[in-house]
């Protein structure tokens, strides 16, 4: 959706590949006006000005412990919606989806601000400096139509349990080479009905002791996205992993920001989708999940 880079230098080695540019490695540095939905994995990125982006040496558990404001400052979104209005994906999946449908956006790049991706090289927190502290920023959506982008936007928050978005196609984050070539989707996306929910695009797998009512979590059990599905813990969910079509039921008892995935698996129960790894981190799968209510 986003065409980011004419260029990029990181570091390590190899070539790296990004909206179709091929760049060196042998940098630690990357040049974007926006905020580059890849990287390497496991590294923070942050903004120096100037379209200039520096590898900074904090390990992702130490940013995750820096201190967060209880409020967020205004951020602006100008370069987000003008690609969003541009974009020919924008128009291409509105036409497959009834109701409104919403993309996620990201903020325009400001001093300071720090980018932390995950085990796959997906963007997944987006840190501001605020009062001298880092906050975590939470994902915002624009309403999308084959028309304009409208301007106004939606930041998305945790959800009570038992609450999900209004009836909408909710469509953000990145999905793996494997499951964008096999979905024919390049982001995750989640509709929402007036009695259903399904979700397309990447599962992944979680391995938290407890779950999001006291419970220890088990073989079996799942995880949604709290800030767009949030069903009430003990709810059935039909899990089908697309890449060889094994379908099983699953207990949601756990949610989280899931800001790649569409599901999170607990660790033995991908067993059940087929899949042997016990290397829980670096699991991701194309997957549909889907329930009523």
């Amino acid at each position: 959706m986003f065409k980011k880079l004419l260029s990029i230098a990181l570091c390590g080695a190899g070539v790296f590949y990004f909206a179709g540019s091929v760049a060196s490695a042998s940098e630690r540095t990357i040049y974007s006006k926006s905020i580059p939905e890849m990287a390497n994995a496991n590294t923070i990125i942050q903004y120096e000005g100037n379209s200039l982006w520096k590898v900074v040496e904090d390990t992702p558990a130490d940013i995750k412990e820096l201190p967060c404001t209880t409020e967020t400052p205004a951020l602006s979104f100008n370069n987000a919606i003008n690609t969003l209005e541009t974009s020919k994906n924008t128009r291409q999946f509105y036409e497959e989806d009834a109701g409104p449908v919403y993309e996620e956006v990201l903020p325009d790049p400001e001093l300071g601000m720090r980018v932390l991706y995950d085990n796959w090289g997906e963007l997944e927190k987006i840190y501001i400096l605020n009062n001298n502290s880092y906050q975590e920023i939470n994902k915002t959506m624009a309403q999308i139509s084959a028309q304009r982008v409208v301007v106004d936007l939606t930041e998305l928050k945790v959800l009570p349990q038992g609450k999900r978005l209004p009836v909408g196609t909710y469509r953000y984050g990145k999905l793996v080479p494997e499951s964008e070539k096999l979905l024919g989707i390049a982001r995750n996306v989640i509709k929402i009905t007036s009695g259903n929910v399904t979700g397309k695009g990447d599962f992944s797998v979680f391995d938290d002791e407890k779950g999001d009512n006291s419970n220890y979590l088990q073989k079996g059990d799942c995880a949604t996205n709290r800030k767009i599905d949030n069903p009430k813990s003990g709810k059935i969910i039909t899990v089908t992993n697309k890449t060889n079509n094994i379908t099983s039921t699953f207990t949601k008892n756990d949610n989280g920001d899931l800001p790649n995935a569409v599901i999170d698996i607990w660790k033995t129960g991908v067993k059940n989708l087929g899949v042997t790894s016990t290397n829980y981190n670096n699991i991701k799968q194309a997957a549909v999940y889907t329930y009523d209510f």
